[in-house]
C-alpha cells in the first residue's frame, strides 16, 4: 500500500477498532465475516488484532482499497451504505439533465 489515501484510511480504521467498546468489537468482528468461535470469549485486544488481520487480508484480496476502507469506516460510525441505483455519481450524465433542464426553462421564458 503506497497510495497516501488508502493509508490514512487504514490508519484512522485501525485507531478506532483499538478504541472500540467489547460489544461494537463483537459487530464489527461479524462485519469483516468472522464466526463468532473466532472471537468469543477474547479480550478486547486480542479482538481487535483479529479484526486488523482480517482487514488485511480483505484488503490484499479488495481491488478498490479505498472504496473497501471506507465502507469499513462508514459501518464503524454508523453512515448506511448508498442505494444502488438511487443516487447517480455519474457527472456527465447529471450535466446532460441539467442542461435539458435549462434549454426547456429558457423556452419558457
Amino acid at each position: 500500500m503506497t497510495d497516501p489515501e488508502v493509508d490514512e484510511l487504514h490508519l484512522r480504521v485501525e485507531g478506532e477498532i483499538s478504541k472500540l467498546p467489547l460489544t461494537e468489537t463483537e459487530q464489527q468482528a461479524e462485519h469483516v465475516g468472522l464466526e463468532s468461535k473466532e472471537f468469543k470469549g477474547k479480550t478486547e485486544l486480542a479482538m481487535s488484532r483479529i479484526i486488523r488481520a482480517k482487514i488485511e487480508e480483505e484488503l490484499e484480496k479488495s481491488e478498490s482499497k479505498v472504496e473497501y476502507l471506507e465502507g469499513f469506516w462508514n459501518f464503524m460510525s454508523g453512515t448506511p451504505p448508498p442505494i444502488e441505483g438511487s443516487v447517480s455519481t455519474d457527472k456527465s450524465e447529471e450535466a446532460a439533465k441539467a442542461k435539458t433542464e435549462y434549454k426547456a426553462l429558457s423556452k419558457q421564458f
